[in-house]
């Protein structure tokens, strides 16, 4: 905190987890993300990128 004003750093690249919370590596997380199998749900406060399951029926 300085001057009155709370600053956050952030990582420069995201962590993707699944819904479980369980790590994957990030090229593997864009492999999912381009062939549809997750769908991205992110927080406007972190950044972390949780992988959603995809059910397509």
């Amino acid at each position: 905190m300085k001057d009155g004003v709370l600053k956050t750093f952030y990582n420069s690249a995201p962590i993707y987890v699944t819904e479980d919370g369980t790590l994957i590596p990030s090229k593997l997380a864009k492999d999912y993300i381009i062939s549809r199998r997750f769908i991205m749900q992110t927080s406007p406060l972190s950044d972390t990128v949780r992988l959603m399951n995809n059910n397509r029926r």
